[in-house]
This record gives structure tokens, sequence and C-alpha cells, in this order.
């Protein structure tokens, strides 16, 4: 069926019934400082994070690319000139999240296929191919 053009506040979604996450005490979408989209804040403003955009201050400092923790003094797999091998994105927790069609702790491992899983499934993205 047809899709929806614009949700009322408080909803995303292509039929606008995924909640957006919302601020724990003032129960802003977002806090009022990011966008919903697909039931996730995104844009965040400078200074602020966490999943509703709720988290403000030091906590929300970025790293530079390769590091992660508090501190950005972790290095994240694959060290700091090739984390994730290029092939994903270093989480705060300092593992990797592999782009598609990579897989393993260090997104080194193709995915089995071309495309992958002969596009009848999908790459486990955190462990080996």
């Amino acid at each position: 069926g047809p899709l929806c053009m614009a949700c009322a506040e408080g909803w995303s979604g292509a039929r606008c019934t995924t909640p957006c996450p919302r601020h724990p005490t003032t129960g802003l979408v977002c806090s009022g400082a990011g966008t919903c989209i697909a039931g996730a804040c995104v844009g965040c403003e400078a200074s602020t994070c966490g999943a509703a955009c709720e988290i403000t201050g030091d906590l929300c400092v970025q790293c530079n690319v390769g590091w992660w923790g508090p501190a950005c003094d972790q290095e994240c797999p694959g060290g700091t000139l090739s984390p994730c091998s290029g092939h994903g994105d270093c989480l705060d927790a300092g593992t990797c999240h592999c782009q598609s069609g990579w897989s393993g702790p260090l997104c080194g491992d193709t995915c089995p296929g071309d495309p992958p899983c002969a596009g009848h499934g999908t790459c486990d993205q955190s462990t080996p191919g």
C-alpha cells in the first residue's frame, strides 16, 4: 500500500508505526537535540549523545579515527592506521561493526559468494565468513 509522507511527532517509519526515542525525564523526542529516522535519533547536536540524544558533556567526546574509550586512549581493533581493516566502524566497546560483504573481528574476512550468501541470506558481520 501507499507509504506515509509525514508522521506525527514521536513516530517514524514508512507507516508511522515505529516510536522515536524520548528523553527519559522531559519526554522530548530525541531530547529536542536530534532527528528521529526509522526509530533512531540521528544528528545529535554537538556535545550530546545517547540513544535519545539525552547525554551531554564530556561523555560525548568524539574520538579521532582509530581510537575509542572515554578518554579516547584505546586503540581500535586493527590499530590506528587501519581500524577494522578499513572495512568497518570501530564501536564504543572497542569492537568492529563490518560493512556489508565483510566479517570477522577485524572485518578482514570476505563473506562467501558474489553477491554474499548468493543473495539469499546475510553474512554475520561479527564472526568469520
